[in-house]
């Protein structure tokens, strides 16, 4: 399609779902490295048997079939945190039905808990750089995450492009901002130093104290107003991150010891025109002080960081690139697979699960 039709149509490549294979790594090079490492990871031992789905399924959430371009839910765990698993499936079936290529049958555990488990062959929303066997797949919240009334992923990224589109840099707050609840010690560092300076802007937020989050929390885009944006993890990776990205904001961060599909894609390089993140150095934020001192003191550098990062992740993260992302891993889990899905009829189509909520259910 070229530029004048796109125009003309009203055409944004972030917003295509409809890409082919060969279209995604052309506009998406380089967004598939978890995918690859997990391939070349599954290839070296054989490939993914029956019995590392098994294994995987003691502590998966869901163990799903793609089989003639159609989903199957074969075993869903009642031990759910939240709409996570659903939305993942729903996730699942948007690139599923998006793609205008056929889909190779396949089957897979699904995680959806903060930890992934290393157990057998799952799917999961992160991992530690050790727990090579666990294969990234994209956050649950790309569809959506009513439970923090945060909606969709394109409606988070339309409502922060809206909310940029009245904001001057020069008109954003000069501090760095958190708020979330404590939980773990790395937040409480964090606050304890951020309070000793003018520039810190860390709060704790008691999600059981119903005044208090009425009082401090943040919709995605009323982040945007800060120039410097903290991103912190928690019990293990923190979903908060990907939602940083769409404020034309410095993101500052620890070294992280969790990773999720798409961190590889952060430059941290100071010395690099392409650097997207601040990571501290040292032990947690035990440098944020220096850190924010450099910042502050040069607001062009930090201007240029915020541009870089905003520009940068409307593309990477965009609807589109999860979907190319989704339909890349369903092709090179198919590569590893040792064995060949079969349907049965003790599973549930994904449009009766999504409608009944369970596998199996009596007729009445």
């Amino acid at each position: 399609m070229g530029p004048e039709r796109q125009k003309a149509e009203n055409y944004e490549l972030a917003l295509d779902r409809h890409l082919t294979q060969q279209q995604c790594d052309a506009i998406y090079p380089g967004l598939y490295l978890e995918i690859e490492r997990a391939r070349d990871y599954w290839k070296a031992r054989g490939g993914v048997t029956e019995k590392d789905l098994d294994e995987a399924e003691k502590k998966g959430q869901a163990r799903v079939q793609i089989i003639n371009n159609r989903m199957y839910v074969k075993s869903y765990s009642n031990e759910q945190p939240g709409t996570r698993t659903k939305a993942t499936l729903a996730l699942i079936n948007e690139a599923l039905i998006t793609s205008p290529e056929p889909v190779p049958d396949i089957e897979f555990v699904i995680q959806t808990g903060d930890n992934g488990i290393p157990q057998g062959a799952p799917w999961s929303l992160g991992r530690k750089e050790k727990e090579e066997q666990l294969t990234l797949m994209p956050d649950y919240s790309f569809f959506s995450w009513p439970e923090p009334q945060v909606n969709s992923w394109q409606e988070v990224a339309d409502h922060c492009r809206e909310y940029e589109s009245h904001l001057r840099w020069e008109d954003k707050v000069d501090q760095l901002l958190w708020r979330g609840a404590f939980l773990v010690d790395i937040r409480k560092e964090l606050w304890e130093i951020a309070r000793k300076y003018p520039w810190g802007a860390v709060s704790d937020l008691d999600w059981g104290d119903r005044d208090s989050v009425n009082k401090l929390l943040l919709t995605p885009e009323q982040h945007c107003q800060w120039k410097f944006l903290a991103h912190v993890e928690g019990y293990a990776y923190s979903g908060r991150l990907k939602y940083l990205t769409q404020c034309r904001s410095v993101i500052v961060a620890h070294k992280m010891r969790y990773v999720q599909h798409f961190h590889h894609l952060f430059n941290s390089d100071p010395t690099s025109p392409s650097q997207n993140i601040v990571i501290s150095p040292g032990r947690n934020f035990d440098n944020i002080a220096s850190v924010m001192s450099d910042l502050l003191s040069d607001d062009a550098k930090a201007k240029k960081i915020a541009d870089t990062s905003y520009e940068f992740w409307q593309h990477w993260l965009s609807v589109g690139s999860v979907a190319c992302y989704w339909r890349r891993l369903f092709r090179e889990w198919k590569e590893v697979m040792a064995f060949e899905p079969v349907l049965k009829r003790d599973v549930a189509s994904y449009n009766s699960f999504i409608l009944m909520g369970q596998v199996h259910w009596d007729a009445h």
